[in-house]
């Protein structure tokens, strides 16, 4: 059950990382058209599901898996979302950006070592 915990944990992420980078893709494509069709898009909607189908598998992980590793779990959010921004939205990775990977995955694994 521990385990089962922990992929929904790790798929809330996913789901949630994926929803920002379509809900910023979305805020790209539809920037000149009205406030209505900004928001009332199929892309906006499917965004806004995946950010519920995320908060769902969080409520279900957490049942299960203490809080105090959840930032541990979040935080690969923010590598994932760099990573699916290089790719799907061609934004540049700097020195910061990979500085900022390096001390997230540092700070992951001493976490899950202590």
């Amino acid at each position: 059950m521990k385990m089962f915990s922990y992929i929904c944990a790790l798929a809330a992420v996913l789901c949630a990382s994926i929803s920002q980078i379509f809900l910023k893709k979305m805020a790209d494509v539809h920037q000149k058209d009205t406030l209505v069709k900004k928001y009332l898009n199929l892309g906006v909607i499917f965004g806004y599901s995946l950010l519920l189908v995320s908060t769902l598998l969080n409520t279900k992980a957490f049942q299960v898996l203490p809080l105090k590793i959840s930032p541990a779990i979040d935080s690969l959010g923010i590598v994932l979302v760099i990573i699916f921004s290089k790719f799907f939205l061609y934004e540049k990775i700097g020195k910061n950006k990979v500085f900022g990977i390096i001390f997230i995955l540092f700070g992951v694994i001493l976490f899950s070592i202590c």
